[in-house]
């Protein structure tokens, strides 16, 4: 699950909230990844440095 490993719990109860489930459900682990990794990637493209805004037309 990449450099930091990932993390997946079972929201379901509270006894399930503190179990890592990640190795039991690894296809949904890496799914919910890439996922995020696609996001971070969408929201970098889009990102502009603090204090720049594009003059309005």
């Amino acid at each position: 699950m990449g450099k930091r490993g990932g993390k997946l719990f079972d929201l379901t109860t509270p006894e399930n909230e503190k179990k890592n489930v990640a190795k039991d459900h690894a296809e949904i682990a890496e799914q919910l990844k890439a996922l995020a990794e696609a996001k971070w990637k969408e929201i970098n493209e889009h990102a502009r440095p603090i204090g720049e805004l594009k003059k309005a037309r």
